[in-house]
């Protein structure tokens, strides 16, 4: 069967994981940090959708 194959997409956007200082240069957020993140954008972007569906304007939304 082999492995999966891996490919990243070309766009304007570079990820730049890291870890902490005795790890690493902590030169960008670890694994763990960008998945609550991806996370917490989720539930942004659903609590917009609801409110919009239910007529309530939302002023602003902060991570």
């Amino acid at each position: 069967m082999g492995g999966q194959r891996d490919e990243a997409r070309a766009g304007r956007f570079t990820l730049v994981g890291d870890e902490p200082v005795p790890l690493g240069a902590d030169a960008g957020p670890n694994l763990v940090e960008y998945l609550l993140q991806a996370l917490a954008s989720c539930y942004m972007v659903d609590i917009a959708m609801i409110a919009a569906q239910r007529g309530i304007e939302l002023e602003g939304g902060r991570l």
